[in-house]
C-alpha cells in the first residue's frame, strides 16, 4: 500500500473518531462516547496492517483519555 492510502486510513478512522469525540464531548451533557474497534485493534490482519493500526489506535485514544474523563461526562468507551 502506498504511504498515501495508509495516511488515508488513519485520517478516516483515527482522526475522524478523535474529532467525533471531541465534538461530541463538547455538546453533551452526559452519557458515553462510544468508539467501535474490532479484533484487529488487537490481532490485526493479513493485508489490512492500516485498517489494524487505525483501530489499535483508537482502542488507546480511548485508555489514553478515559483517566482524565472519569470525573466528567461524557466518559469514553470502546466496544
Amino acid at each position: 500500500m502506498p504511504s498515501e492510502g495508509f495516511d488515508e486510513v488513519l485520517a478516516v478512522h483515527l482522526r475522524g473518531a478523535w474529532a467525533a469525540s471531541r465534538s461530541a464531548a463538547r455538546a453533551m451533557r452526559a452519557g458515553s462516547i462510544v468508539n467501535v474497534v474490532s479484533g484487529s485493534a488487537l490481532y490485526g490482519l493479513v493485508g489490512q496492517c492500516s485498517y489494524a493500526a487505525a483501530k489499535g489506535g483508537m482502542l488507546a485514544l480511548t485508555r489514553a483519555d478515559t483517566p482524565s474523563a472519569r470525573s466528567r461526562s461524557p466518559a469514553p468507551t470502546t466496544l
